[in-house]
């Protein structure tokens, strides 16, 4: 059946190319809107969703919105000690900006605070390292900032307060903008820089990331922390002033509440799987127009013998190399295209995404051939050959 389909590619590749090149650029746009997702998710929720933590604690109303979450950090030590937690962490999150030396312009960016050894910390660090509690004006910066130029040693200011980059972590963004990975200290000098009219009180957090432990798992935990801050509600208002309840939820949960990235990765995904069909609709159109020239051929080779259901596999091998062909070209073109596109255009090649893509491309090109499997398996040789 494959050395059958695959012969007659060889003897008259002229009858395929058609179908390629039209596949080629179907394909080209299944891959390019799915990378495009790709990227801006990598773009608005990184800060969140590459990080060491399981499971992420908001306060209660602030519909999982980081810039609206105030915590108090004293409920970080709370939750470690909780049955599953194998650590706990607090991430403030304030937005700013930033300038580097001899800039004329200030960038926009989100200042994180991360603690050194405990969880919410960025998961790639691709250059130098993640800067160490109490250690003075210094950050680790996201790899988005660092294609402005921005290196390891090279000095940023906030509002007259200089620091020293010296790490750059990987897909750390937040909501389109590069993040700025500070220790607790320096982060409370940047969050009043930013926001001096509030005076935030260097005790407050805005969310707490917890690693939990695998053989407890993230559900249980959730209703771990949330029953022991139920029973020590009242202690933990006492020392602070900060009052309500909390939210537990994982972490796939917290970055899908990111504002716009479910309806955004539903739309685009949604495009994808148009596209798909559409590549089925194309795959039953030159499969079809095919079947017209090869009616005799077909013909001859069951009176020789060959069993429909043989021809019909060789019909679907042709059309799922045809696909896999076309997918190749298409991702060395992305790929090119990929290398030259502004950073504005957050393209984003995901060899998993990709192979998704490709997969649901071959089962479209299973179901647009059906058509001309269909007139195969009900040809009548002797039909056939007059």
């Amino acid at each position: 059946m494959i050395r059958l389909a695959l012969a007659e590619m060889r003897r008259a590749p002229r009858r395929f190319v058609p179908l390629t090149v039209t596949l080629a650029a179907v394909m080209f746009l299944a891959l390019a809107v799915m990378a495009l997702a790709d990227g801006l998710l990598r773009a608005s929720t990184g800060a969140l969703r590459n990080t060491d933590a399981d499971v992420f604690v908001f306060a209660d109303g602030a519909s999982l919105n980081v810039f609206r979450s105030v915590l108090p950090d004293v409920l970080t030590i709370a939750i470690s000690h909780q049955a599953g937690v194998t650590g706990a962490g607090a991430l403030g999150f304030v937005p700013t900006a930033v300038r580097p030396a001899d800039a004329d312009e200030d960038i926009s960016v989100v200042a994180v605070s991360v603690s050194h050894g405990l969880p919410g910390r960025p998961a790639d660090v691709v250059r130098g390292r993640l800067p160490f509690d109490g250690e003075p004006r210094v950050a680790a910066i996201d790899s988005r900032l660092a294609q402005q130029g921005i290196g390891v040693g090279d000095h940023l200011t906030v509002d007259r307060f200089t620091i020293e980059v010296v790490g750059i972590v990987d897909d750390a963004s937040y909501l389109f903008r590069p993040t700025v990975w500070l220790p607790p200290s320096e982060f409370a000098v940047i969050r009043n820089l930013a926001l001096p009219e509030f005076d935030v009180d260097e005790s407050l957090t805005s969310v707490i990331a917890v690693s939990v432990s695998p053989s407890a798992g993230a559900a249980h935990v959730r209703q771990v922390i949330d029953e022991a801050f139920v029973e020590a509600r009242a202690e933990l208002e006492e020392m602070s002033d900060v009052q309500g309840g909390i939210e537990v939820v994982t972490a796939h949960e917290a970055w899908q509440a990111i504002p716009g990235v479910a309806a955004q990765q539903r739309t685009l995904r949604a495009l994808v799987a148009a596209v798909l069909v559409a590549a089925a609709a194309v795959v039953g159109v030159f499969m079809s127009i095919l079947a017209v020239g090869r009616r005799r051929l077909h013909g001859r080779l069951l009176a020789l013998g060959v069993r429909p259901r043989t021809l019909a596999g060789a019909v679907i091998t042709q059309a799922v190399v045809a696909v896999l062909a076309s997918s190749v070209a298409a991702l060395v073109v992305l790929t090119a295209v990929g290398t030259v596109a502004p950073s504005t255009v957050p393209l984003h090649v995901d060899p998993r995404s990709s192979v998704v893509v490709i997969a649901g491309a071959a089962l479209a090109a299973v179901a647009g051939s059906l058509a001309d499997v269909r007139r195969i398996v009900r040809t009548d040789p002797v039909d056939a050959l007059r």
